[in-house]
């Protein structure tokens, strides 16, 4: 497995002005590409899709090419912008790198390959588990107290709760052990 960062040169005009955009998830539909997205820096968005003050979570239909191909990926996280954004891709090889790659530049996407990262065979998180933690984190439910409830963060991930219990519990047994693998004695 490789961990490879792209940045591809390309502005998408439904980002609002001024914010940072985060891909939480990415899913191909029938006609298009679901993605739920992270927008922090705007102040407007309806109460379900508020996160806190200045945080809105958001899902997004897109036609666009470069959101159909990397839909068919595993993508461990996007930051995407107004005038380019930046991936970090789960591949099996260099080859499916390459294959990637050409797919992206005969469907005309800049694209340059910024990382690439040779992965242990032991990894501790899933990239599905390493995003929703991350989230999770992020929106303070391991705050004390919880600034979010376990059922009021799955329904802004689109899941049920009982599925973010056990994508959690899985990711906070995986560190866990292997906390306690590295320990030293």
């Amino acid at each position: 497995m490789i961990r490879v960062q792209l940045t591809v040169r390309r502005g998408f005009d439904w980002l609002p002005e001024g914010a940072d955009v985060s891909l939480i998830d990415i899913r191909n539909g029938r006609d298009c590409v679901r993605c739920i997205i992270e927008v922090k820096g705007v102040r407007e968005g309806s109460e379900e899709e508020k996160v806190s003050t200045n945080t809105i979570i958001k899902v997004v239909q897109t036609k666009e090419i470069l959101f159909q191909i990397m839909s068919s990926l595993t993508v461990q996280y996007a930051i995407i912008g107004k005038t380019k954004s930046i991936w970090e891709l789960l591949l099996t090889d260099y080859e499916e790198m390459r294959n990637v790659i050409s797919e992206l530049f005969k469907n005309k996407v800049d694209v340059r390959v910024d990382k690439i990262h040779k992965l242990r065979s032991t990894q501790q998180l899933t990239p599905k588990q390493e995003r929703i933690l991350r989230i999770a984190v992020e929106h303070g439910y391991y705050d004390f107290p919880r600034k979010i409830e376990l059922s009021e963060l799955a329904k802004k991930l689109e899941i049920s709760p009982s599925t973010l219990s056990e994508i959690l519990r899985r990711a906070e047994k995986n560190v866990i052990l292997d906390y306690l693998r590295n320990k030293s004695p």
